[in-house]
This record gives C-alpha cells, structure tokens and sequence, in this order.
C-alpha cells in the first residue's frame, strides 16, 4: 500500500492504493477467472522446471490478451508484482489496447513512486473508456502523488461524477485533492462521508479486507487533519 502521498505538509496524509479493474467493478466472474487459472496452470505442467515462463520464451501461447490481462489483475492483488508485470505485458503484446493492462500497469507504476509513468498508462486507458471512474480515479491519484492539483481535481471530480457519491475511496481520494488545491472545508467534507460509509459497510459484523484498510486510513487520515 504505498501508492501516494497526496497532500501537502509532508507526512500529514497517508498512502492510498489504487482501485483495480477488475476487483473493484467485479468485471472478472468467478467461472472465468477460475478457468482462465487452470488454462495456465495446464499451459506450463509440461515445462521440465517450475515457475514462470518469460512472455518471449513461450511457444504457441494459448491465452488471449484479455486472460492475460485478467490474471496479472489477480496477481496485482495478492501482491506479485513480477507476474503481475509479466501478464501485463503479455496483454499488451497482444493488444496494445487492454484497458486492463494499461490500468494495471499504471497501479504498478504508481505502487513504486512512479507518478510520471503512472498518467502515461491512466491517460492511455481513458482514451478507451473516458467515462471509467476506475481509471479516473487512479489518474486523479497519480496526479496527487506528482504534487499537481488542478488536474489531480478535475479527474477526481469526474471519478465521483461517473462512479457515484458511494464509494469511500472515490470520494477519499475527491477529499484529498480538494484540500492540496486549497478547499479545505469541502476536502474534509468528503473524507468525513468516506469515513462514514466504511462504518456502515462493516457494521454490524465483519466487511472485506480492502474496506477495512480503507476505513483504518481514514481514520487515520483524519485523526492527522484534526485541528
């Protein structure tokens, strides 16, 4: 989780992680990922060594662009970034317009304090879909992580406008670039409706793992913004 510092003094905020394709929209079924995992898993049994095979050594590769594409969004989340990297790259091989590639590529880049090449890959998956509050959103992170609010707003505001007022990592990430770009009180505003959707997510009983460390940053957040 160390994608972004977003705001301005200096460790008064904390790191925010990317929103991912296909977790976050639910845009890989259960049944497709389960069989696209065992078509790679067929794919290298009869190798002589164990482990991943380079994308460029892999004789008549038998997964198309968007399996590709679909298992390094599974290895990006269980935290693999060098097999996440290589199926992303296998995707992009194949077609170089793999909204899920070039998205993954961008969480990759911006994981590693990359924001420069974080907006070369979020700015090339929303000339594909323009209207994805996914990638705008993760746009709008890269450019709170490169220190540069006006764009880091904009694609915040267009995040919310298309992916709703619901979401607490939209509107967290909203919050924060509405406070780097001096609206403080509006900034706060929305952290403060993030926080409270967390809560009410997992109340009563337990939520996922990614709402509950969404909802500990928050608190966290805004424990540091207090006056």
């Amino acid at each position: 989780m160390k994608p972004t510092s977003h705001l301005p003094p200096k460790n008064e905020t904390s790191p925010r992680c990317p929103l991912c394709l296909c977790g976050s929209l639910k845009f890989l079924p259960n049944l497709l990922l389960a069989a696209v995992t065992i078509a790679l898993v067929l794919s290298l049994s009869a190798c002589p060594k164990p482990g991943p095979i380079p994308v460029a050594t892999r004789p008549n590769d038998p997964l198309t662009a968007d399996e590709h594409a679909r298992l390094g969004a599974v290895y990006e989340r269980e935290g693999e970034k060098e097999a996440a990297l290589r199926e992303y790259a296998a995707a992009l091989k194949k077609d170089r317009k793999s909204l899920v590639a070039l998205a993954g590529l961008g969480n990759l880049a911006l994981a590693e304090d990359q924001p420069g090449l974080a907006i070369k890959y979020y700015r090339r998956a929303l000339a594909l879909e323009p209207e994805n509050p996914v990638v705008l959103n993760n746009l709008a992170m890269a450019y709170l992580e490169a220190k540069k609010p006006k764009p880091a707003l904009a694609y915040a505001e267009q995040a919310a406008q298309f992916g709703g007022e619901d979401d607490p990592r939209i509107l967290d990430t909203r919050g924060q670039a509405r406070i780097l770009a001096g609206d403080r009180p509006a900034g706060m505003a929305d952290l403060v409706k993030a926080k409270g959707l967390c809560d009410a997510a997992c109340n009563p009983g337990p939520c996922d793992q990614n709402t509950a460390q969404v909802c500990a940053e928050l608190k966290s957040l805004l424990g540091k913004l207090a006056p």
